[in-house]
């Protein structure tokens, strides 16, 4: 009886040892195999210009001009939109609506033109009710001016 128990013991012992050892070898497989899928599925964002905007801001007497690129969340929502409005018209309003609430001071950052672009994000994917866009990127050529 106590040779069986023996046995037994000896057995459990080396199937923990036996699984153990392949978890620790597999993991790492698994677990690239994993990430592989991930990035796989991920989808690509595509730019798209959208050009050149002159408006005023909050206060009439601020001027902006700023060139706007439009970042797709993929090629499927950037050709959904394209089939709506192919000169992307119902953004351009919405780009100039937004920027008449504006302030110069709301530009004087980096914090601030971030808020600004995701604000703006936010504003088209609601106005679309799904995501669209990932991201807006002004050109290094905005400038505000005041009107004498």
């Amino acid at each position: 009886m106590k040779k069986i128990l023996v046995y037994l013991v000896v057995v459990v012992l080396l199937l923990g040892v036996g699984m153990a050892l392949g978890v620790y070898v597999l993991a790492p497989v698994v677990k690239d195999m994993g990430s592989n899928t991930k990035s796989q599925s991920k989808p690509e964002p595509v730019l798209q210009p959208l050009g050149k905007f002159t408006t005023n801001l909050s206060n009439p007497k601020y001027i902006i001009q700023v060139t706007v690129n439009l970042e797709f969340y993929d090629k499927k929502a950037l050709s959904e939109v394209q089939k709506m409005d192919p000169s992307f018209l119902v953004i351009q309003d919405e780009l100039l609506k937004y920027f008449k609430t504006l302030k110069p001071d709301d530009f004087s950052s980096d914090k601030g033109i971030t808020q600004i672009q995701q604000n703006f994000v936010k504003r088209i994917n609601n106005l679309y009710g799904k995501t669209i866009l990932s991201g807006v990127l002004f050109g290094a050529d905005t400038v505000i001016t005041v009107m004498p």
